[in-house]
């Protein structure tokens, strides 16, 4: 019986939380404590509750800012100065790999660079403090990354994400947007999340240091500063719902684009897709066409994943 007990405590306390609460929008907040982590696994194995869990009586410093955590993201974050930084905080496991381990080494002599104090945490501590994230035994006290507001239009290629709220396709997009040297990603207020998290910058292995999300007022005031520098908007669509648009749905392999020719890339959210207003105003909608031969009901890709196919594609395109 006790065991029925303690494998009952997930789903009990599992929050019924919509998805603009999960993952936040101008309306709402994207912190850890409103998501989904690990502290729903660790609470089935320890046999506790969350309450249990997030208030044990662990003594953790305040932070001035967020914690940033991750070795890559306390690694770029450091390198890039994009933030304010407070204090640097590390497990004494993690220390002593810096010998040995060259992101530590790095990140060490970042802080005494910028004059940081570094202090020693337990894993306990790093639990608290994020919330059982996956921490990696390392954070910064830093300010949050704020967004930009100015659309560069010489940008050759440009993301822009309609309603992407999932922190971990966020960030997956951004470290594939840096992978391929795409270096602008905009969204619109309303239409995007209400703040770049650490739980973000996590997921994009520390891409979201290296360049600010842009934030704009609306679509069609991005759309007309890209349109009067001669960008082409390019969406993505199966081939039934680009007839409703007037459009034909073009496949990936047929794409040619000239090596200057400045893009932007479309990307929507994978329930509601790109919004009616943003689709319209398309120059050109692709398709992605599975070679699957099996008849499931898996007939889309994860919206990280199409970033990463289309991306690559035209930094293939652009060097032929």
């Amino acid at each position: 019986m006790e065991e029925n007990k303690n494998m009952n405590v997930l789903p009990t306390l599992r929050p019924t939380l919509s998805r603009r609460t999960l993952y936040g929008t101008s309306n709402g907040s994207s912190t850890p404590t409103n998501r989904p982590n690990l502290i729903y696994r660790k609470a089935k194995v320890t046999g506790k509750s969350l309450e249990e869990l997030r208030s044990s009586n662990v003594p953790v410093p305040k932070f001035r800012g967020e914690a940033v955590f991750g070795v890559y993201p306390v690694l770029e974050a450091l390198a890039n100065e994009t933030r304010d930084f407070f204090g640097l905080y590390i497990k004494d496991s993690v220390r002593s790999r810096c010998n040995h381990d060259e992101r530590i080494s790095k990140i060490l002599e970042h802080a005494r660079v910028l004059g940081l104090p570094v202090r020693r945490l337990t894993h306990s501590q790093f639990d608290k403090i994020t919330d059982f994230q996956l921490h990696n035994g390392i954070c910064l006290d830093a300010s949050p990354l704020r967004f930009g507001h100015d659309v560069d239009d010489t940008q050759l290629t440009s993301l822009y994400l309609d309603n992407v709220l999932d922190p971990g396709n966020l960030g997956a997009i951004a470290r594939s947007a840096m992978f391929f040297g795409c270096n602008q990603i905009v969204c619109s207020e309303g239409r995007g999340p209400s703040k770049i998290t650490p739980a973000m910058s996590k997921a994009s292995c520390g891409a979201l240091e290296c360049f600010r999300v842009t934030r704009v007022p609306s679509f069609t005031s991005f759309y007309e500063i890209l349109k009067r520098a001669g960008a082409l908007f390019i969406g993505t669509s199966d081939a039934v719902s680009a007839r409703k648009f007037g459009k034909p749905a073009i496949e990936l392999e047929a794409l040619e684009v000239e090596k200057e020719q400045e893009l932007v890339l479309v990307l929507g959210d994978e329930g509601s897709g790109v919004s009616n207003e943003v689709m319209t105003n398309c120059d050109v909608l692709l398709t992605i066409t599975s070679p699957s031969m099996r008849k499931t009901s898996i007939n889309s890709l994860n919206v990280s994943v199409v970033a990463g196919i289309l991306l690559h594609h035209i930094a293939t395109v652009r060097q032929k």
